[in-house]
């Protein structure tokens, strides 16, 4: 796989580690509760569960 990358960069090959390190990046979480499809208390506790997520250990 990094040596597709690499290929695929071509002649910006040099680029290579600064593209590894951006894509191994955590995706940031965003919840959205829409009216009428999730309960408060759903809502609530998907929040605690995507806040655990961001500050586990292994995230930073």
């Amino acid at each position: 796989m990094v040596a597709a990358l690499g290929r695929a960069l071509g002649e910006r090959s040099a680029e290579l580690p600064a593209l590894l390190a951006a894509d191994n990046e955590p995706p940031r979480v965003t919840l959205v509760a829409r009216p009428g499809r999730a309960e408060r208390a759903e809502s609530a506790g998907y929040a605690d569960a995507v806040l655990a997520l961001r500050h586990h250990p292994r995230r930073r």
